[in-house]
């Protein structure tokens, strides 16, 4: 696995910096403004015990992270060592907010904030030290097939057993915890909510799903690295977006949060994207990069990843021509 380039280091500094900015945030909200607490401690914990957590907190998630992001930018060895202890000190708060919040579900927020600073962490932690996540049958081949059929059949297959996991039973089963532990008080309800769900789901499903298709008739091979397409697909969404099927998936699961009103499965979703960006994106990149070199390089440099850009890829050619 490659070190982190420029991109890298630059967006892991900020989120060192901005944990520790927060943690100070935090803290002076706490002192300042005490029945702040409730959302974050519930409304159990005492008085005594929250100056217990403030040592800890300004270890791991204040001092820590302030030299991180330096250590990141220079690509000192001591980050990995570092990042580790980080994100540790994140999971254990996360613990404690699960805790919290289990005995109070007034301290939904607390929860939900530490998962996307823990779960952060972790990612950063992971990449930081270049372990290397694929392996085995999930690492970078070429499909072997040169049939465009058989790549969609597959595709669908494919396509159906992620769907079934990650839009529907892990949500099913967040949105179950929630009603059992009553953390379900803080879903939201708003007119339209479902309908515009759905049609969220649907639209981006549509365009997810046409993404394959683009990819299976154009890249001889499927969207998954095991069996990655062998011709770079420049066609359909791909002109307008790197990976319109990681941002569609995204939003599909946002969609699943939204017809429930669950924060905790839109922040789920959320968190996914993240992962794939920080431990999956620059594995696809430098595989792309390798394999299509100049030609891959400059449309990286022209699409965004996450942003779909109105002008096509092409138009942007013809306009430099």
């Amino acid at each position: 696995m490659a070190p982190l380039d420029k991109r890298e280091r630059k967006n892991a500094a900020v989120f060192y910096f901005i944990t520790a900015f927060l943690t100070i945030a935090w803290w002076i909200l706490l002192i300042l403004i005490p029945e702040s607490r409730i959302p974050f401690l519930g409304q159990g914990f005492s008085e005594q015990f929250t100056w217990v957590l403030l040592t800890p907190d300004l270890i791991s998630a204040l001092a820590i992270a302030i030299f991180l992001g330096p250590y990141v930018l220079k690509n000192n060895p001591a980050a990995s060592a570092l990042a580790w202890l980080h994100a540790g000190g994140q999971g254990y708060a996360f613990c404690i907010a699960v805790g919290l919040a289990m005995v109070d579900p007034r301290a939904y927020w607390g929860l939900l904030g530490m998962a996307f600073s823990a779960g952060i962490a972790m990612f950063l932690a992971i990449r930081i030290q270049q372990l290397d996540i694929l392996w085995g049958k999930f690492r970078f081949r070429p499909a072997t097939s040169t049939d465009p059929k058989s790549h969609w059949r597959r595709t669908l297959v494919q396509t159906a057993i992620m769907w079934t996991i990650f839009l529907a039973l892990i949500p099913l089963t967040i949105a179950l915890f929630e009603i059992n532990v009553k953390f379900s008080q803080h879903w939201f309800t708003f007119p339209g909510q479902i309908p515009s769900a759905i049609i969220i789901f649907i639209v981006l499903g549509s365009i997810g799903l046409w993404s394959g298709y683009v990819m299976t008739h154009h890249g001889n091979g499927t969207p998954l690295p095991s069996e990655h397409a062998t011709n770079l697909v420049i066609l359909g969404p791909y002109r307008h977006i790197r990976n319109p099927m990681a941002l569609c998936g995204t939003m599909q699961g946002a969609a699943v949060g939204l017809a429930i009103g669950s924060p905790l499965i839109i922040a789920y979703s959320l968190l996914g994207a993240l992962a794939w960006d920080i431990l999956v994106r620059h594995l696809e990149e430098e595989d792309l990069a390798n394999r299509f070199g100049e030609t891959y390089q400059d449309y990286r440099a022209k699409m965004r990843c996450w942003i779909p850009s109105l002008r096509p890829y092409l138009d942007q050619d013809k306009l430099q021509s």
